[in-house]
């Protein structure tokens, strides 16, 4: 993609180029110029209108190359993120069961499919439609690491035992969503060729506008798994369950993304130090420490995460939800802004780079006071300048949506 402004009244000598590199995911905003003088309020040079003028065009190559980065965030993801399992922003319109992706998608009969201008920053994502009355609007199952079942095999690391694990996803519901669907996601141990768990991390509705944590063990005392095929409640141990604080299903809630991370640790043979938590927005909801998730069993480990659709008492209206952006890691992932390094222009703390942050940028604009620190001199050469202003362009916008 390349855009290009010039011969412009005001910005005449100016290009602003955004060029998408050959290398995977990488995005370029390239700002040249003839002529740009250093900006004093008290010596003459381009007037601050032009500069801002100016700056309005960087926002523009900024929230360009923002979309480009959400909906790319998969690509060369094996070498970027080495501590990630699996990645999927949807952008990649083959098939959805293939090898190097899921195993199993139930699309409801078109109730649960990929759409363009859906995901993030209108890019393609997963649609779920459910109608009055309806329970389940289809679902996503994923499967990596060893896995006794050679249906669930779809090579993703394959040889590879994940003790610990964590997964991120963006969900959406649409503008005047009503009520709190029951199943969202579940990260499990696959313990035998017929499904049977060792163990079940739910992510799930509770009885209000959250989401909870609903840990499972599925082990006995002998450290053999005593649950017959897939999801036997008759044998399961509930280790206790924690809801979150934010209602997220809540009406006002609604047409806007969040960003969800799970995290789920088995515990030690012997020892009682399991662990199952999630964040919202970065900011942690809900943990449940102690747990004894699978007694001394280690036969295999974490190996399949299912994303659904699924409303108990079913839906009470037309609607929608939208899910993107699906990683799955060894390591916390983050949402987006920490996922493409950290948000220098972040002035003010709040997890984003918006209008507040720009205030505090303009303050600063033209400063070159050695004598005290500056909030915009990102490359500390005493002077906040049209450099700076490149570096906070390419920030600003950025948000965990």
């Amino acid at each position: 993609m390349r855009l290009k402004f010039e011969n412009l009244d005001f910005l005449r000598d100016y290009q602003i180029y955004i060029e998408k590199s050959s290398m995977p995911k990488t995005q370029l905003i390239k700002f040249r110029s003839s002529r740009f003088y250093k900006h004093k309020k008290s010596s003459p040079g381009i007037p601050f209108t032009n500069i801002i003028l100016y700056f309005c065009f960087c926002l523009l190559a900024a929230f360009a190359v923002d979309e480009l980065h959400a909906a790319l965030e998969c690509n060369g993801f094996n070498s970027d993120h080495p501590e990630w399992i699996f990645c999927d922003d949807f952008e990649d319109e083959t098939a959805l069961v293939r090898v190097g992706r899921y195993f199993e998608y139930g699309n409801d009969n078109g109730d649960f499919t990929l759409k363009d201008g859906v995901g993030l920053n209108n890019s393609l994502g997963m649609r779920a439609l459910w109608q009055p009355g309806e329970v389940g609007a289809g679902g996503l199952k994923l499967g990596f690491g060893r896995n006794p079942s050679g249906y669930m095999n779809k090579e993703i690391r394959a040889n590879e035992d994940f003790r610990e694990v964590y997964y991120r996803m963006y969900l959406k519901m649409q503008a005047g969503w009503q009520g709190n669907p029951a199943k969202l996601s579940r990260a499990t141990v696959i313990a035998g060729d017929d499904w049977s768990q060792a163990m079940i991390a739910h992510l799930w509705g509770d009885n209000k506008l959250n989401l909870l944590l609903d840990p499972v063990r599925c082990v006995d005392q002998r450290n053999n798994v005593k649950c017959i095929g897939y999801n036997d409640f008759s044998h399961m141990d509930w280790l206790g369950y924690q809801s979150g604080v934010k209602p997220i299903f809540d009406t006002q809630n609604a047409d806007r993304w969040f960003c969800i991370e799970a995290h789920v640790k088995l515990n030690d043979p012997g020892h009682s130090n399991g662990l199952h938590e999630f964040w919202i927005d970065g900011k942690l909801e809900a943990r449940r420490e102690g747990l004894d998730f699978v007694r001394g069993y280690t036969d295999f480990a974490i190996n399949a995460i299912f994303f659904e659709n699924y409303w108990n008492q079913g839906s009470p209206q037309t609607q929608e939800r939208y899910v993107d952006n699906i990683v799955v890691s060894t390591e916390k992932i983050g949402c987006l802004c920490a996922a493409f390094g950290d948000c220098a222009g972040d002035f003010d703390g709040d997890g984003d780079v918006d209008a507040s942050d720009f205030n505090v940028f303009y303050n600063s604009f033209g400063s070159n006071d050695c004598t005290r620190f500056r909030r915009g001199d990102f490359n500390a050469d005493c002077s906040v300048d049209r450099t700076d202003l490149a570096t906070f362009s390419k920030d600003f916008g950025r948000a965990p949506f």
